[in-house]
């Protein structure tokens, strides 16, 4: 999965957690850029987060939790990607 994010997400995939993803700007860029961007897996300066996870066949269910702790906010976008691609 492929994320733009202005929080801070949890992620579960069948009712395991897969870990959490960050959003760049907050953690590393200095103009702190609060923008989860739309076009993040096209435009070079819009780079996301990408954090793989394993499906089963069939169905899946999966989970995200989206968390700020300091104000309402705009959450994600998501893309999910075949790695094999």
């Amino acid at each position: 999965m492929h994320f733009s994010t202005v929080d801070e997400l949890a992620i579960w995939v069948n009712n395991r957690s897969d870990g959490f993803t960050y959003r760049d700007g907050y953690i590393s860029l200095p103009e702190n850029d609060w923008n989860a961007w739309y076009d993040f897996w096209e435009n070079p300066a819009h780079v996301g987060d990408r954090q793989s996870i394993r499906l089963n066949r069939g169905s899946n269910q999966i989970v995200i939790r989206v968390r700020n702790g300091q104000f309402a906010s705009g959450g994600f976008f998501l893309r999910v990607e075949d790695p094999k691609h």
